[in-house]
């Protein structure tokens, strides 16, 4: 699957980096020495469950990262396929780099098992493909490859679930060709004790678009880095995420959008939702770099704390190397409104019933734009069940 050479160079450069430390700027309010401590033994294959996303069958399972079940979709296929060798060496690890992040060196080095999806150019595929990895113990390393050819449109599915306290570290590389539209949508849903580390990089031609939602749920500790790169003139992304946390959950969410061409546009909205003593953080980055003119990006990051031990860092950023641009960002933090929660109880609904009510009002626009019927109800309670926790 991955070219032994490839695996030797970022096993060392793995062993060179190390796990970060505190002082890293990147991990600042992240401390993954609990990872860091423990000798994950590799997870071990096994039989999938029946269980999968409303509205959806799985086009590819796996176990631990070892392949375990495989639909009849012909758009996906294992990373290993010899019929699409050449297509994955030119696409492989070029997309999600491991010489500066760890954890992506990490798998790279040890992943057992992939999936391809393949979408040629000028197709447009109807149903949505899912792939859904889960984690029973001990380490997992999912890999995901989605290639859509030019002027092809396709929405894929990535769904991480699991039991146990094992560690699933993922990477998926997508790359949208001229004109090509993808919408990704990635549901983190592991075990509370679990953790999971995830990368998603992306890299656009011309007048592609490409549409990200991010839904987090699950994990005693996780960590997701999202890398754009608009390296086409006129591409568009849209970012979408929400975190809906509880108990002493941890999630960190750090996107950065590049926008390396003229005329392409950037919009990111991601909300948090927090209750116990949880902690939610957000770093979001948007580069403009000397030659993209007339570049259009916005972002924003509301957060929701239910409880008074919540709290959430965030960290809205621009850099921008030219004057031909249109460039916005915003972060808040606050409460629910005490007038809306009046409102509701004035008319006989009990206290949980209307933070619930809200919170869903809140953090349901994220789940609603998923476009996948069932699913997206499914999203929308889960949210949801947060503000009705006590």
């Amino acid at each position: 699957m991955i070219d032994p050479a490839l695996r030797e160079q970022a096993l060392a450069r793995f062993g060179a980096l190390g796990y970060p430390q505190r002082g890293d700027e990147a991990f600042k309010y992240t401390n993954v020495a609990p990872i860091a401590e423990r000798a994950f033994a590799p997870g071990e294959p096994g039989e999938p469950r029946a269980a999968t996303l409303p509205g959806l069958e799985a086009a590819m399972v796996f176990v631990n990262g070892h392949l375990a079940g495989r639909g009849a979709s012909p758009y996906v296929a294992p990373l290993g396929a010899p019929e699409h060798r050449a297509l994955v060496q030119a696409h492989l690890a070029r997309v999600a780099a491991f010489e500066q992040f760890v954890f992506c060196a990490e798998n790279t080095a040890k992943a057992t098992d992939g999936a391809l999806v393949h979408v040629p150019a000028g197709t447009s595929v109807e149903a949505p493909l899912h792939v859904r990895f889960e984690a029973r113990g001990g380490a997992g390393y999912p890999r995901l490859l989605v290639v859509a050819g030019a002027n092809s449109r396709v929405q894929v599915v990535e769904h991480h679930t699991g039991e146990g306290e094992g560690l699933a570290n993922a990477v998926t590389e997508i790359v949208c060709g001229p004109g090509a539209s993808v919408h990704h949508v990635v549901v983190q849903d592991q075990a509370p004790s679990a953790f999971h580390i995830g990368r998603v990089a992306v890299r656009q031609d011309r007048d592609s678009r490409f549409v990200s939602h991010h839904l987090t749920f699950g994990a005693a500790l996780s960590r997701t880095d999202l890398r754009v790169c608009l390296d086409g003139e006129g591409a568009e992304c849209t970012l979408e995420g929400a975190f809906a946390l509880g108990g002493t959950q941890h999630a960190d969410n750090d996107t950065f959008v590049d926008h390396a061409k003229p005329g392409a546009t950037s919009r990111e909205l991601y909300k948090g939702v927090l209750n116990g003593r949880s902690h939610g953080v957000f770093t979001g980055r948007v580069l403009v770099r000397p030659g993209a003119t007339q570049t259009s990006a916005q972002q924003s990051n509301p957060n929701l704390l239910l409880s008074k031990s919540a709290h959430v860092d965030t960290r809205p950023q621009l850099e921008i190397h030219n004057n031909d641009v249109k460039c916005t960002h915003g972060a808040t933090i606050g409460r629910l409104d005490a007038d809306s929660l009046f409102f509701l109880r004035a008319r006989g609904i009990d206290f949980v019933e209307a933070r619930r009510l809200l919170v869903a009002a809140f953090g349901g626009e994220i789940a609603e734009r998923v476009a996948v019927p069932g699913l997206c109800e499914w999203l929308y309670e889960r949210i949801a069940a947060v503000g009705g926790a006590q």
